[in-house]
């Protein structure tokens, strides 16, 4: 391979000529670079390279050692200054400083036009302007040694010429901008300023320069004036060590790549004080502060024609008010620390430049945000050195000592689950969870940024996001340009080939959820594997909606779902879900049989451990870092699913959670866990037989939901409630189903002991955070023996097959209510003002209705608005009614709702008779709201008129809208 022969340019100062030195090719790095010994071959007593405000630092290997020989990175099409030394002024040893007296001075401006110059001899020091600051010392160190050499003069009599009895004007004039350039020189540094310091500093040199007769018969202002060129050498030099170690400090912070999965918020943030609202001088920013990301943009970002800079700013964004601010420091202090320091000094790292503050205009990244930024754009820099001050007596630091250095070298890049709980202490965060206006972003390596709508721009084409987002919507999906998000239901081939070419064009898609809502060929998944390939995908969703295949495809029934398994194979994707696809396993001929990059599978099919197990044995031996595995097992087979996967993935390192999913159990176990329950062959013999007697022996206190059916005994509930006993407060049970079916032999097998075990679970064993639903389809029985277990329900859904189902559930209301009202009794809180006339659960949340068999009369719906009006707190409705007839009153059912906690209603209305007036007339019922005390967000109607036509919607929504403002109207088909 030829390399072409570059050349970087340098100058000595902005006049000065151009000279051009050829760089070399490093194979190791793979970059051109510059060797240090001929950039000193071409300028004698070279200091230092600078681009910018930045010094170019030399090139170090991984383990930051600078690489030998020296050399810098090429830097194409730019002109790198080159920083000389001042051998001439400047004592080569270098003593130990004290700079106290001036720093602790006012920093003084000052502009080079201006000379002062006062009139009239000088023969009083103490008449000598501002003789306590530095410049009343250079000049009174010049007066004082003329007048001792006039006085030496009239002692030696006339044959000596005495000097003027003071120092010219124009030394005068010097020696006065000499020490405002001195205590401005201080200043520049003490706040960070370093390219004005080194302008200051230049100018210096050149009043020194002037001075040279008056130091050569002073030695009190020479030795004066060289300690004071001295002490900027030294504050430089400490200067340059302190940007090192800060470099040092944040590289591990900007280097470290992020996959999606590990990356869920902006990494990079700064914390400044918040103005207080009180006017307290000695404490202005009293331990209020407030959070503002910033935008990663850097070389990753920049297009061919780029015309916006691309160093790191702060995002377009108000940012965001912390809650529990030393919680926040004592967890994240160390690595705001250290980002503060980089934005104050300034950085150039792998790609990434972050001027100094004195050169960033942070303002360019608040100019649309609201006005209460404005103190804080007018007043950056004391925002950032009070933020750095407060945070170093935080962490115990001495900041006139370790700037820069001691713990900030310790920062280290945040993990996932560190930047997941950054979220936590924001008190005024987006619901939607886009932070600080930002959009995330992937590169070509797979890395994921997060940047701003300016730099997000520059890498994707606008016309074809526009494009993009309109297919998606109409196709009924979301997609979220700023997460890179898209989820889509695809209901024809046609659909999906025309969704998946603007897909390509789009490219900034990182979660993708598919759901082929047809009858697919092999095909068809073929043509979405190919688009995959061409994207920047991370996580893919694939619901198959267990769709059979068409007869034209029946020749790749055995390999059916490969597609979906090349798709493991993808290089970039790290998570993978395949939902509902029947037979999985069986018609997937292929597995990866190359190392995948796999973090996250989950697979929602059938698994049966003893014929799929060796596939899926093959999928974890070839991803060695999948750290969460989830699977859809028969109830029968889910002791040995789960015992399968301990034996899988015992000797896997990176392994970390297991999920098993069945219709009667569902777990999640981590690693540990999964290691240490009990093996088959130790659980009594007793249980061998019983596959839910073998789970609940064995998993019973790691089971997140467990469901009773018809086939429960009391060995199950009696195992169920030693199991949660056992371990009461670590139990992980967090949903108990009941999922009664039809006919008068429901929960047969539950007998007495069972009930009472059941009742003692759910009254008092019960873990606090543990859900209860009931789908119950046949009340009459279930109610009459197990009424006390309704006031304990989270979430009910019932079918009522005529009204004596009714009537029983509203028995068993009464008697929860009659034993609550003797149990207050008891008590003694039952007051002349206290009152029970309505069913207490503070539990329920949702109730789930089903009106399914036979005409509707009005007793039943006025025993349902009952029934609705004694359940408060009820937050969620959903009403099926098949309306036989036209008896049905929907304003009887509305009139029974309380609108002020109702959150959700859902009616899903069907009537084959009905009118479009009848309809009508069921919007209507919707009552008016009142301003400010209504809860309700959401009302869906599932209606199926004869004729359904847009014209007909629009109304309807127009008068919910009408009726209820704010409120979220949907409609969809039966």
């Amino acid at each position: 391979m030829t390399i072409a022969t570059v050349s970087q340019s340098f100058r000595a100062s902005p006049d000065g000529p151009v000279i051009k030195i050829n760089a070399l090719w490093d194979p190791k790095t793979n970059c051109h670079i510059v060797l240090w010994s001929r950039i000193q071959f071409a300028f004698e007593n070279l200091q230092s390279v600078q681009f910018d405000d930045t010094i170019v630092s030399f090139m170090v290997n991984d383990d930051f050692e600078e690489i030998l020989p020296l050399r810098i990175p090429y830097h194409p099409g730019v002109i790198l200054e080159a920083i000389m030394k001042n051998t001439d002024a400047i004592p080569s040893t270098v003593e130990t400083l004290s700079i106290s007296d001036s720093s602790s001075q006012s920093p003084t401006s000052y502009s080079t036009q201006e000379t002062v110059v006062s009139t009239g001899s000088i023969s009083d020091v103490s008449t000598i302007p501002g003789s306590d600051t530095v410049v009343g010392r250079l000049v009174r160190l010049a007066v004082m040694k003329r007048q001792d050499l006039n006085r030496g003069a009239s002692d030696m009599g006339s044959s000596q010429t005495a000097l003027p009895s003071s120092i010219t004007m124009a030394a005068r004039s010097s020696l006065q901008t000499s020490g405002q350039l001195y205590e401005s020189f201080l200043a520049s540094m003490k706040t960070g300023q370093l390219e004005q310091a080194e302008a200051l500093k230049a100018e210096f040199r050149q009043h020194f320069g002037i001075l040279q007769n008056e130091m050569g018969e002073n030695k009190g202002l020479q030795e004066e004036m060289r300690q004071m060129m001295t002490n900027m050498m030294e504050l430089q030099r400490q200067a340059n060590e302190r940007l090192i170690s800060i470099q040092q400090g944040i590289r591990a912070i900007l280097t470290q790549t992020y996959e999606l999965l590990e990356y869920p918020i902006p990494r990079l943030f700064i914390v400044l004080p918040k103005e207080s609202s009180r006017l307290d001088i000695l404490s202005p920013f009293t331990d209020k502060f407030r959070l503002f990301f910033l935008c990663e943009c850097g070389e990753h970002t920049k297009s061919t024609n780029s015309k916006i800079p691309h160093h790191i700013h702060m995002a377009k964004h108000e940012g965001y008010d912390l809650d529990r601010p030393n919680e926040f420091f004592q967890k994240y202090g160390v690595y705001i620390l250290g980002m503060l320091r980089m934005v104050k000094h300034g950085v150039s790292i792998a790609g990434y430049i972050v001027p100094p503050l004195a050169h960033l205009k942070l303002a360019d990244g608040l100019d649309k945000v609201q006005k209460g930024l404005e103190s804080v754009e007018a007043n950056i820099e004391p925002h950032v050195d009070s933020a750095i001050a407060y945070l170093e007596k935080m962490q115990g630091l001495d900041a006139d000592v370790s700037d820069g250095q001691g713990k900030v070298d310790q920062a280290q890049a945040l993990e996932g689950a560190e930047l997941r709980q950054v979220a936590n202490f924001l008190k005024n965060r987006d619901e939607a969870m886009v932070l600080g206006n930002l959009y995330r972003m992937v590169t070509r390596e797979g890395h994921v940024k997060w940047v701003c709508l300016d730099h997000y721009r520059e890498n994707y084409n606008e016309l074809a996001l526009q494009a993009f987002s309109e297919n998606v919507d109409l196709n009924g999906g979301k997609y979220d340009p700023a997460l890179g998000t898209v989820a889509v239901t695809l209901k024809t081939a046609s659909l999906a080939r025309e969704f998946y070419g603007l897909l390509v064009k789009a490219r900034n898609i990182q979660e993708l959820t598919l759901t082929l809502d047809w009858s697919w060929t092999y095909g068809d998944l073929k043509q979405l594997r190919d688009t995959l390939q061409a994207l920047n995908v991370a996580k893919i969703s694939v619901n198959c909606r267990n769709h059979a295949a068409p007869p034209t495809d029946n020749l790749n029934r055995g390999k059916r779902y490969d597609p979906l398994a090349h798709i493991m194979m993808n290089t970039k994707i790290q998570s993978v879900s395949i939902l509902m696809a029947d037979k999985f396993f069986s018609r997937t001929s292929t597995f990866p049989k190359k190392p995948t990059p796999l973090r996250e599978v989950s697979i929602e099919s059938i698994f049966n451990p003893k014929s799929d197990g060796k596939n899926l044995q093959i999928l974890v031996d070839q991803s060695s870092q999948l750290k969460t595995l989830s699977l859809k097992c028969t109830s029968e087979d889910f002791y040995k699913t789960v015992e399968w996967v301990r034996t899988c993935t015992a000797y896997h390192r990176q392994f970390q959670t297991l999920t098993v999913v069945s219709d009667l159990f569902h777990i999640t176990l981590d690693s540990s866990s999964l290691r240490t329950f009990p093996l088959s062959s130790k659980l009594s013999a007793s249980y061998k037989s019983d596959f839910r007697a073998t789970v609940l022996a064995a998993l019973g206190s790691r089971l997140d939901m467990y469901c009773v059916d018809d086939a429960t005994t009391d060995l199950h509930i009696e195992l169920l409630l030693a199991a949660v006993n056992r371990l009461a407060s670590d139990s992980q049970l967090t949903l108990l189903r009941f999922n009664v079916g039809t006919g008068p032999l429901s929960l047969s097998k539950l007998g007495t002991d069972g009930q009472m075990h059941l009742k003692r679970l759910l009254q008092s064993n019960l873990p606090e955070n543990c859900k209860i639903d009931c789908k119950i389809e046949y009340t009459i029985r279930f109610w009459s023996k197990m009424p006390w277990l309704l006031p304990q329900c989270t979430n009910l859904q019932l079918t009522f097959f005529d009204n004596g189902d009714i009537q029983a559930m509203l028995e068993a209301m009464k008697i929860c209510h009659q034993e609550r009202q003797n149990a207050v009794s008891k008590s003694g809180l039952l007051g002349s003002n206290h009152t029970l006339d309505r069913f207490h659960s503070s539990r329920l949340e949702s109730l789930d209705i089903t009106l399914s068999v036979g005409t509707y009369e009005q007793e039943r719906t006025e025993n349902i608005a009952r029934m609705v009006r004694t359940i408060p707190g009820l937050k969620s409705m959903k009403l099926r009614i098949n309306v036989m007839n036209k008896n049905f009153d929907p304003k009887t059912l509305m009139s029974s709702f309380d609108f002020t906690k109702l959150e959700k209603l859902h009616f899903h209305i069907y009537s084959p008779t009905a009118s479009l007036t009848y309809y009508q007339s069921v919007v209507e019922s919707v009552p008016t709201s009142i301003e400010g005390q209504w809860a309700l967000k959401e009302l869906i109607f599932e209606i199926r008129p004869a004729d359904r036509t847009s014209m007909y919607l629009e109304y309807y929504t127009k008068l919910i809208e009408e009726r209820v403002p704010g409120c979220v109207v949907v409609y969809n088909d039966l």
